[in-house]
C-alpha cells in the first residue's frame, strides 16, 4: 500500500496556511516520541497531522515516522537520499489514540505558529497598522465577549481549568 501524502485541505478550502514549532530543549518538557507513545531507538517522527476543529480532542493526532531499519534508511542524511533518489520518503502513519493534539503541542514545543488565509486573497498581506480586539487599554483589560464562546474554545477552557 502507498499513498502520497498531501498537503492539508478540508471540504471547502476556505482557508489554508501553513505551520512552525520548535521543539522545547530544556527539562520538564516531554518529547514528541514521548507524548505519543513511540520508540525514538526504533523510529524517526518525520510528521504531525492534526484532524478535526477541536484540538483537545483524543482522536485527532497522526503521526508520520520512518521505521529506522527500513529500506536501508540508517540516518537523517539517508532519509534526504532516499526521497531525492525515489520522490518520497516511506512513512507510516499512526492515529494516536488517547492523545489530544493540544497535549502534544503544549508538552513538547516551546513555540507554535499556524497562519491561515483566506482563500479569496491570493497575494502577499501587507501589515499597515496593529490594534487589539477586546481589550481596554486605559484600563489595561480584557473587556468580556459579548456572545457566547463557542462549543471547542469552551471545551478547551473547561479541560484547562480541569487541569489546575
Amino acid at each position: 500500500m502507498t499513498e502520497i501524502l498531501k498537503t492539508a485541505r478540508s471540504s471547502y478550502g476556505d482557508w489554508k496556511g501553513t505551520a512552525a514549532a520548535d521543539e522545547h530543549q530544556t527539562t520538564g518538557h516531554r518529547t514528541p516520541y514521548e507524548v505519543v507513545g513511540l520508540d525514538p531507538d526504533e523510529w524517526w517522527i518525520v510528521g504531525f497531522d492534526f484532524q478535526g476543529a477541536d484540538l483537545t480532542r483524543k482522536d485527532g493526532l497522526y503521526v508520520y515516522a520512518v521505521r529506522k531499519d527500513s529500506m536501508g534508511i540508517t540516518n537523517w542524511d539517508a532519509i534526504q537520499l532516499h526521497g531525492e533518489a525515489n520522490g518520497s520518503v516511506p512513512v507510516t502513519s499512526f492515529l494516536v489514540h488517547g492523545v489530544a493534539p493540544v497535549e502534544l503541542i503544549s508538552e513538547s514545543f516551546n513555540q507554535f505558529q499556524i497562519q491561515l488565509r483566506t482563500r479569496n486573497v491570493g497575494h502577499d498581506l501587507d501589515i499597515v497598522a496593529r490594534d487589539d480586539l477586546n481589550y481596554d487599554a486605559e484600563t489595561n483589560t480584557v473587556l468580556p465577549r459579548s456572545s457566547s464562546e463557542p462549543g471547542a474554545l469552551a471545551a478547551l477552557r473547561e479541560a484547562r481549568r480541569r487541569e489546575e
